[in-house]
Parts: C-alpha cells; sequence; structure tokens
C-alpha cells in the first residue's frame, strides 16, 4: 500500500501520497497542515490524526511529523521506513503502543517523549536488549514496555 491512510478525530479518512520523508513540508504539501506550518516546530494540523497507517512510498518520518497530535491512538509503521527522526511522536498522549519493524535502524531523540499512555514497544528482528539500545535516546524512560520480537 503506497498511500498513507489517515483516519481523523471527525471520522473522515484519506488516503495521502507522501513520498520519502514524513515531515511537515511533505504534510503541508498533501493539504494536512496549514501554509506556513512547515518549518514550526509544533505543526498546526487541519484535522486532528486519530489513526495513521504510513504507506509504503515512507523511508522517513521526519523531525516532529506527528508533534502534538494528541488525539493520536494507533501508527503503522510498514517495513520501508528505516529512520524516525528527534521528536517524530513528542507529546502523542493518547498513543498507547506502538510496533516498529526491523528495517528501522535510527530513532532520533525524544522520538517518544511525553507520550504518557504509552505502554507498549514492540521492535520486531530485535532481542529486547537492542531494542532498548535502539531507543536509549528516544525519551522512554520506563524500560519495561520496550520489548524485543525475539528472546534476549
Amino acid at each position: 500500500k503506497t498511500e498513507t491512510h489517515i483516519k481523523f478525530t471527525d471520522e473522515t479518512e484519506g488516503e495521502y501520497l507522501i513520498e520519502g520523508v514524513m515531515d511537515c513540508p511533505a504534510l503541508v504539501a498533501a493539504g494536512l497542515m496549514p501554509d506556513g506550518s512547515g518549518t514550526s516546530a509544533r505543526p498546526s494540523w487541519i484535522k486532528s490524526p486519530l489513526e495513521v497507517e504510513i504507506g509504503s512510498a515512507v523511508t522517513n518520518i521526519g523531525n516532529n511529523a506527528f508533534y502534538y497530535c494528541l488525539s493520536l491512538t494507533s501508527v503503522t509503521i510498514p517495513s520501508s521506513v528505516t529512520s524516525i527522526e528527534e521528536a517524530a511522536f513528542i507529546m502523542c498522549s493518547g498513543l498507547t503502543s506502538v510496533t516498529i519493524p526491523s528495517s528501522v535502524t535510527n530513532i532520533g531523540g525524544n522520538a517518544f517523549a511525553d507520550c504518557s499512555e504509552l505502554t507498549s514497544i514492540i521492535v520486531k528482528g530485535k532481542t529486547t536488549t537492542e531494542a532498548r539500545a535502539l531507543l536509549a535516546n528516544a525519551g522512554v524512560y520506563n524500560i519495561n514496555i520496550i520489548q524485543g520480537e525475539l528472546s534476549g
């Protein structure tokens, strides 16, 4: 699935072609953020995302991509993604669990900071020790919620 599917809190949903880096400028271009918000550290969404299924055309979740999306409850990250940048999901307080594919080799600082309801992060294709190392700077201070898919 190439397109990114987003369901919004107002119960509308749609398919958006976002290629390469999913960041503020790409979201502005897709019509999901107003013009002028692409350089802001705190992007302004036109509508509030509830569920996001990122399409396979996305290889990188950029800085602040989902910053302060309080209503975001679930995100599906495809195996095309290799990097989750700094503060990508910071302050997504509705997010309860995340599964990170084995293709992700970089997770930036504070990527999941202040996600107060986050109770589970599973990293596929890694041991729990490797998963914790990958998430060392991601702002996840409760290491008990970080799990690898493999034993160890």
